[in-house]
């Protein structure tokens, strides 16, 4: 067995358990969760049989490798990788920042927020509209999906957010006096809640859209627009 053999979802389970300090007393765990069983049917296996098993997770202990792929395949369904930032909303630019601070653990989600739904005819894959309200339907797809295609695909899709946020360092650095106020009242944890939504909305106000239409916007005219009201903040403050 190797690495290749680990669906997204086996991975999220052994991670805890390889990140824990004794990670082989949880041998019958591992070995439960490779074969999609419970850990109490593997206790039934025979001596033979357990050794066997033994062998076949020692892949564990080595290194996983891998690269980005053009579309995740879970069955007959596929996703589209989407590594061009011309093609991310606002909304899907948030989702992964957000779902991004756990990466291994909201790999699926990441993914889902990434990839391009598609559907089969029999002239072959076409690609359709992504439907928002499905994005927990494209995550529970591809936790199904090989474990290392998926990590190196929204690897490289996480490096692109990255590299486009470098281009806007500072941004989020200050926040807006309104917003201070209102964290002040609410708690510390306003921001960690509201950031995003509070974000969304002066951008919807300073384009005079609704706010689902600013959640549509491309990332980079949001982020522009970030960058304006900011500017403009700045030189009102500082007159």
């Amino acid at each position: 067995m190797t690495w290749n053999d680990l669906n997204v979802f086996q991975y999220q389970q052994l991670e805890k358990i390889l990140l824990g300090e004794n990670p082989l007393g949880h041998a019958m765990r591992i070995i439960a969760i490779i074969n999609s069983t419970t850990e109490s049917q593997v206790e039934k296996y025979s001596h033979k049989r357990l050794l066997k098993e033994l062998q076949k997770i020692k892949f564990l202990i080595t290194q996983f490798d891998g690269k980005p792929k053009d579309y995740i395949q879970i069955g007959l369904k596929r996703y589209i990788c989407n590594y061009d930032i011309n093609k991310v909303n606002t909304a899907r630019y948030i989702e992964t920042k957000v779902f991004a601070k756990d990466f291994v653990q909201n790999l699926h989600k990441v993914a889902a927020s990434m990839v391009i739904p598609t559907v089969l005819t029999p002239l072959g894959y076409f690609t359709k509209r992504y439907n928002a309200t499905l994005h927990s339907i494209y995550s529970q797809d591809i936790q199904e999906a090989n474990f290392v295609d998926v990590y190196f695909s929204v690897t490289k899709y996480v490096k692109m957010i990255a590299d486009l946020d470098s281009n806007y360092k500072g941004l989020y650095d200050e926040i807006d006096q309104d917003m201070e106020s209102q964290q002040q009242r609410g708690g510390s944890r306003f921001v960690e809640f509201y950031g995003w939504q509070y974000c969304a909305k002066i951008v919807a106000e300073h384009e005079s859209i609704t706010l689902d239409a600013a959640y549509n916007l491309p990332v980079i005219q949001f982020l522009n627009d970030l960058s304006y009201l900011k500017a403009e903040r700045d030189y009102i403050k500082n007159g």
